[in-house]
């Protein structure tokens, strides 16, 4: 089984989304999501079951959201 992980950014994106998926599932996700994590862009998408918001913060970290349902993540105003 070859590593879902091609660069820095899709290192990042696959290693916050596992820990959100865990936290929002109890469950670690399967090989093939964690693929579909990596080669994703995109910063909000849906994905089979779940909700993803990939969040940038400053120039140094980045905040993963996983959740289900339809409801929208928003940014509140700080």
């Amino acid at each position: 089984m070859g590593s879902p992980v091609r660069d820095d950014a899709a290192a990042y994106r696959v290693f916050t989304f596992r820990e959100a998926y865990f936290k929002a599932s109890g469950v670690w996700p399967e090989h093939d999501v964690l693929q579909f994590v990596a080669d994703s862009e995109e910063s909000r998408y849906r994905a089979a079951d779940f909700n993803v918001l990939h969040e940038p913060i400053g120039n140094a970290f980045s905040l993963t959201l996983v959740w289900s349902g339809d409801g929208e993540a928003v940014r509140a105003a700080l």
